[in-house]
């Protein structure tokens, strides 16, 4: 549904999945050497302790939304990415991915961003 999504509104969009650390750091630099524009990630298991990837989102040049497809807060969970992130989705099931998504297009298409 997403790659139909990027294909409709003409983006690119890669998915990448892993539950390693080191490998989702690696890809988030090789997609920032790529000229990637935004991350958008659902953190899943990183939520609770991912600080070296938290590290690197944080100062990295393109934006960072985070995705949960449950609310968190709700289910008194802290998150400790989400201090990178410009802003998070959260609690809209698979539709939250959808409303990162237009936030992004939408953050990119309006406001050039800079570096924090």
């Amino acid at each position: 549904m997403l790659k139909q999504h990027a294909s409709d509104f003409d983006y690119e969009l890669d998915i990448f999945y892993t539950n390693i650390e080191g490998e989702a750091i690696n890809k988030v630099y090789a997609s920032v050497a790529a000229g990637v524009d935004g991350v958008l990630a659902n953190p899943a298991g990183f939520t609770y302790n991912a600080y070296s990837l938290r590290d690197c989102l944080s100062y990295i040049a393109p934006p960072y939304v985070e995705i949960h497809i449950t609310n968190i807060d709700k289910r008194n969970i802290k998150s400790v990415m989400s201090v990178a992130a410009v802003g998070v989705v959260q609690g809209f099931g698979i539709d939250s991915y959808f409303v990162a998504l237009e936030a992004m297009l939408r953050l990119l298409k309006h406001e050039p961003y800079q570096n924090r």
